[in-house]
């Protein structure tokens, strides 16, 4: 048998960016998309042992509660699986939609305050294909929980890429003295695999058959209203769609930008007690006239806190779908509401309103426009929180000079330092600052480039694009402040790049530039090392202007027809 000792204190915010602010491409895209992390969800977890309350069983460890979007447990009781020990050994088996390889299994202990020593100490795993035929796989010891409100998975098992539909964890002693507490917990289990890349469709359109309450139309369910960087929507009813059902069947109907193979629908419950959707219907449709039913599927509710997680991920299967209906039959019961909308006969029944915070949808199709279309992806600015001490910031990548002094500020003085409501495609982009009516009368700010991103002699790449968006007030100098960018290889090579137009940055809009990679003359560029961004004119050095800019979306990719930019 393996022994397999726990990995701790090991941070894969890279890997829950990807997974909680959806995953957008692949650092690479040639001509097969590359194996990503990803997240198994729907994961089913029972045990051979009653919990001591009805409200602290297995679900927990698989339902996300307690997650916040950073993947961060809470020391709360409620969060938690409980169980009381006897001579026979607990387990708790976890059952998936499908077979999977299995490359990783995190794990969250039991994580309540005083009582760290209930956390499960050894342990086995087994795994099996059909529920029948089981393998032992080996023994791993658990790290204990730090008991803090913010605490990370710190006991991470490699599984090799074993092919597993079940999995059971046989706990065979706890942190308690000698091994031994009459109560054993977990906090949380996640399981990960390699699969192809997913991507998020933008650009959708939602309505409802219904009339909406004022501000609670169904846009604000695919408009980002009420979502964080980390995927967390808040709970304030004005970033969510309600809707009174009692004027017929409730229904809200997407409509997405062209004709998709949908992977996943993922869907944020409404954050209000008492309306929140349960019981749906998913139907699907081509051209929204021919309708296909998918199936029935129940939507979990969401826990009354300021902000929640997604509650529920849909597999869709890869249908082929331009408009997608959920027809909704009930709501989730509340002690002052009833659950059903419809009657036996098809008669609205008294419930005061229904509703949903988010939904978004997902392909496997690279999709038409940025940055999908990208060979390589230098950065979509999505991977950026606010936490400084673990380095995630967005102005610990992209380096200013405010601190000394300078003209260049990445990122706002104040949370969320990225940028979330201008954005050109994701939830997030960079906001560069700039005071050029001091000395130098320029201002810049750079990224050092690592591994893959290296090399832009990537098959397809053209051209170096990039998205960026300005403002229309007359901080914009149009004589000094011109858009720049700076290529620097291994060797000390360098070239600049002046944005054609000097009125760019005074467009209120998204424009995309596009540098066919010729330009970058005297650089190795299967060595890029630093990518600068800058406003100024290096042949005017004099006073400009003091404003800000967007950026968004930077990447290889082929350049586009003469004349068209975006």
């Amino acid at each position: 048998m393996k022994t397999y000792k726990c990995v701790t204190a090991r941070l894969f915010h890279l890997l829950l960016a990807l997974t909680l602010a959806p995953i957008h491409h692949s650092p690479a895209r040639a001509q097969e998309p590359d194996l990503v992390p990803s997240l198994i969800w729907n994961v089913t977890a029972t045990s051979n042992r009653t919990p001591p309350d009805d409200d602290l069983g297995p679900e927990n460890i698989v339902n996300r509660s307690g997650l916040n979007g950073s993947n961060q447990h809470s020391n709360s009781l409620g969060d938690m699986w409980l169980a009381m020990q006897s001579d026979e050994p607990i387990y708790v088996q976890f059952e998936f939609e499908d077979v999977y390889q299995l490359e990783e299994m995190w794990v969250w202990n039991y994580n309540e305050g005083w009582f760290l020593e209930r956390g499960v100490k050894d342990a086995t795993i087994e795994y099996s294909q059909d529920g029948i035929d089981w393998t032992v796989f080996g023994s791993i010891e658990c790290a204990m929980a730090t008991g803090d409100d913010d605490y990370i998975a710190n006991t991470i098992v490699s599984l090799e890429g074993i092919p597993a539909r079940y999995v059971r964890l046989t706990l065979l002693s706890s942190h308690g003295i000698y091994g031994i507490h009459p109560i054993i917990g977990l906090s949380e289990v996640q399981f990960w695999t390699l699969a192809e890349p997913t991507y998020q469709i933008y650009n959708i359109t939602a309505t409802s058959n219904l009339p909406s309450e004022e501000g609670h139309e169904p846009e604000n369910t695919v408009n980002d209203s009420g979502m964080n960087a980390t995927g967390e929507h808040s709970a304030y009813w004005s970033d969510m769609w309600l809707a009174d059902p009692n004027d017929g069947v409730a229904y809200i109907q997407f409509e997405l930008d062209g004709l998709y193979e949908l992977e996943q629908m993922w869907v944020w419950n409404c954050g209000a007690w008492g309306f929140q959707a349960k019981d749906v219907t998913i139907d699907y449709s081509e051209d929204g006239i021919d309708w296909v039913i998918f199936g029935d599927v129940q939507i979990a509710q969401v826990i009354d806190r300021p902000r929640f997680l997604v509650s529920t991920v849909v597999s869709l299967n890869g249908i082929a779908a331009r408009y997608v209906r959920l027809t909704i039959h009930n709501v989730w019961e509340d002690e002052d509401y009833v659950s059903i909308i419809i009657g036996p006969g098809g008669e609205p029944l008294d419930i005061e309103l229904v509703g949903l915070s988010e939904v978004r949808f997902f392909t496997k199709q690279p999709l038409a426009g940025t940055p999908a279309s990208y060979v390589l992806v230098l950065d979509s600015f999505e991977q950026y929180t606010d936490d400084e001490d673990l380095g995630e910031a967005i102005f610990q990548t992209w380096t200013d000079d405010v601190w000394y002094g300078g003209n260049a500020r990445v990122g706002h003085w104040y949370t969320p330092f990225a940028e979330t409501e201008i954005i050109h495609t994701g939830l997030q982009a960079m906001p560069f600052f700039y005071d050029n009516t001091n000395w130098p009368y320029s201002a810049q700010t750079y990224r050092d480039l690592e591994g893959p991103l290296q090399n832009w002699r990537v098959e397809g790449a053209e051209a170096l694009m990039l998205y960026f968006h300005g403002s229309t007030d007359q901080d914009h100098d149009v004589e000094t402040d011109w858009l720049y960018v700076v290529v620097e290889d291994g060797a000390g090579g360098v070239a600049m790049v002046y944005h054609p137009d000097s009125q760019a940055l005074r467009s209120g809009d998204w424009q995309q530039w596009s540098i066919d990679l010729d330009e970058f003359a005297g650089v190795d560029l299967s060595h890029v090392v630093r990518l600068t961004l800058g406003v100024g004119n290096h042949s005017d050095l004099r006073p400009g202007g003091n404003s800000v800019i967007y950026v968004d979306d930077i990447g290889l990719g082929a350049a586009p027809p003469e004349g068209v930019e975006d």
